[in-house]
This record gives structure tokens, sequence and C-alpha cells, in this order.
């Protein structure tokens, strides 16, 4: 495989594996529908809840992003926390304590974590697409050469 053909393969397995990655989104959880234990949340902290929350999550933390540990009775939330994201927008792996409990006056609103079916779609196109595109330029090169036939030498034994 030349040089060219490899650079071309390691480009197109690296846009793969970002459109892998952009599959999934947090949609809005509706008022009332109860999300499952063991699902990928992002928790949208109020100003009252950012406040109280900066001990155990930071300063400036407006959401919390992780698994859906407990849904109480009273509304509350817990969530075995992955990433917090800061104002302005940044997102940031969680290394304190990961198991948090929220309360309602806290939570601004709870998304879950979704596919996302337009992406997922452009994804499965690009990927396929990516394929037979390296698959054309390994045809058109002359893919794997060295035959003895046209000059090239015998593999040892």
């Amino acid at each position: 495989m030349t040089v060219r053909l490899r650079r071309l393969a390691g480009t197109v397995f690296g846009a793969l594996l970002l459109l892998n990655t952009a599959c999934y989104t947090y949609a809005p959880v509706a008022t009332g529908v109860s999300v499952s234990t063991g699902t990928s949340v992002r928790v949208q902290l109020t100003a009252e809840g950012t406040q109280e929350l900066a001990g155990s999550l930071g300063p400036g933390t407006v959401a919390a992003i992780g698994l859906l540990t407990e849904r109480r009775n009273d509304g509350s939330v817990v969530v075995g926390v992955d990433a917090v994201e800061l104002l302005g927008g940044a997102r940031q792996a969680w290394s304190g304590v990961n198991v948090v409990t929220l309360l309602p006056r806290q939570i601004a609103s709870i998304h879950a974590k979704a596919l996302n079916k337009s992406k997922t779609r452009a994804a499965v196109i690009g990927s396929t697409l990516g394929i037979l595109a390296v698959f054309a330029l390994a045809l058109a090169t002359g893919g794997v050469s060295g035959s003895p036939i046209d000059g090239g030498t015998q593999p040892p034994p």
C-alpha cells in the first residue's frame, strides 16, 4: 500500500470516528415523563443550583452530565457525574465526587441522551461514500502489486 493510500485511509477512518461520535444529542425530557435509571442525562442547573452546588461541582457549573442512578419521589435526582458544563459552554471531565443528589429547586431541566436520526443518517451515508472512495482509489492505482509476472520479486518462503 502506498503512503498516499495509507494517508487517505487514515483520514477517512478519522473522519468516520468523528462522525460516529456526533450521532447522539441531549433531548429535553417532557414534563411528567419518567427517565429510567442508567440513562445518560444532562441536568441543567438553576441559578440557585449553580450557587448551592459550587462546593461539590465547582464554581460556575451550569450543568451536570452523567448517568441517572436514582429518581426520588420528592423530585430530586441522583446523578453519577462524568462531566460538568461551565458558564460559557466549556465542558470539563469530572474527577470529583461522582454521585451527586440534585434537588428540584436546583434543576432547571433534564435532557436525556437520544439518537439523532439525521446525524446518524448522514454518518452512514458519509461512511459508505468514504469506504467506496478508498476502494475506488485502491482499484484505480492498481491495488496490491508485485507479482513475478509484472517484474516484482517473489516473497520469501
